[in-house]
């Protein structure tokens, strides 16, 4: 009994647990944020707060990832709105010949690609809606489609380290070059896409059998989509160059997406009144979502994490501590699990420990529907077609689709 914790340092642990809840379940129409934000504000009424500089730190060392995700989303926003990704789906219905598991494979490699240049966001914004009304056009259950645009933008979050902005927040300024990411990375990569293709085709393997009765013919991009296309390239060159010079992602992201709105609004493509398409709440979103993860660190709970990262034979135990980071992530969220993880292994920890990591928080909120931002964004996508998207669901296909694609990816990363 001596070794528990006083029970005031578990309040902000429960308020954790009820805000995730709320996040999960979205009870009276509420928002993400509000409950992030809401319960940031209560624990720092508690006695076991966080400090202001505590919180200040916290909120100045994720500068660059807010950056990152307000440049995203309206790099995002604005490409769904200019029809690009659904204009890209209908080509890749023709490339698919009619049958469906090929086209399934196709819009697996779209979102493969879009993920690794754009991060796992755009993926679900841009690319779920086209294949909803694509699904929907072709009279198709559109399930297994709008699962693999969910898989994948997680499967593919460690391809580059612009896919996801949990990277930036696990890195900081230390992230890799881009070159010497992929020669740690590119294997584990390609394993979790091929696995996770690999299950999520099985399962869904008698709707995929086939082909269409319907064929779908969609308007080519107009002369201001096209413009938005040229942008958005721009944008992704952006990227890549901040990435191989390592620059901050977070200012390429910026400029890029100042490009690509502009275009959007000087064609008429995307007017003022779809400005408050961009989903701006994901700020407070993460803001909050680091007020609580600094209360926790606050109550001194987590000194034996910190400790066990460090301890020296934390390296052979990389695939355990790899395993655990993904169920945190999955249950918690990717974003705190990344920034508590980049504060406990700051210095000192084995190099197998941080590539474990990286393979864990990106791939493991496939897991589950809380998992991380793009998942979460994913199920606010459905809901806008009317689609409520069931987490016990979405447990039961990830759970299925990561367990071995976690396994082979922290298997290849020790590499």
């Amino acid at each position: 009994m001596e070794n528990l914790p006083p029970a005031g340092e578990l309040i902000p642990l429960f308020i954790v647990v009820v805000a995730l809840l709320g996040i999960i379940a979205r009870p009276w129409r509420s928002r993400a944020w509000q409950w992030s934000l809401g319960a940031a504000v209560l624990v720092e009424l508690l006695p076991f707060r966080a400090s202001p500089a505590a919180v200040w730190t916290a909120w100045w060392n994720a500068r660059d990832v807010a950056f990152f995700l307000l440049g995203i989303l309206t790099i995002a926003d604005v490409s769904a709105k200019a029809r690009l990704f659904e204009v890209a789906a209908e080509r890749l219905l023709a490339l698919s010949g009619g049958r469906r598991l090929a086209l399934l494979a196709w819009l697996f490699g779209l979102g493969a690609l879009s993920t690794a240049v754009l991060s796992n966001d755009t993926t679900v914004i841009a690319l779920t809606p086209a294949v909803l009304v694509l699904g929907a056009a072709l009279g198709e259950r559109a399930a297994p489609y709008a699962y693999a645009c969910a898989l994948v933008a997680n499967a593919g979050s460690f391809v580059l380290p612009i896919a996801n902005p949990a990277n930036l927040l696990l890195y900081g300024a230390a992230l890799p070059p881009l070159l010497g990411w992929l020669r740690i990375f590119a294997l584990p990569s390609i394993a979790a896409l091929a696995i996770t293709f690999a299950v999520l085709a099985w399962l869904f393997r008698r709707e995929l059998g086939g082909r269409f009765e319907r064929s779908l013919q969609i308007e080519a991009l107009r002369p201001g989509e096209r413009a938005v296309l040229g942008a958005v390239v721009f944008a992704v060159t952006l990227l890549l160059a901040a990435s191989l010079f390592q620059r901050p992602p977070g200012l390429a992201a910026l400029v890029g997406a100042a490009v690509v709105l502009g275009t959007g609004l000087l064609t008429g493509t995307f007017g003022r009144e779809d400005l408050r398409r961009i989903d701006l709440g994901v700020l407070p979103f993460v803001a909050g979502l680091l007020v609580l993860l600094a209360a926790v660190e606050a109550t001194g709970l987590l000194a034996g994490l910190r400790s066990a990262l460090h301890a020296p034979g934390a390296g052979h135990s990389a695939a355990a501590i790899g395993f655990i980071a993904a169920v945190a992530s999955a249950l918690a969220n990717n974003l705190p699990i990344a920034a508590l993880a980049a504060s406990l292994s700051s210095a000192g920890a084995a190099a197998g420990v941080h590539r474990a990591l990286v393979v864990a928080i990106d791939l493991g909120p496939n897991f589950a529907l809380s998992g991380s931002l793009a998942t979460l964004l994913w199920a606010q996508m459905l809901r806008k077609h009317g689609i409520r998207a069931s987490a016990r669901e979405f447990a039961r296909i990830g759970i299925a689709c990561t367990l071995p694609a976690l396994a082979a990816a922290l298997l290849l990363a020790r590499f």
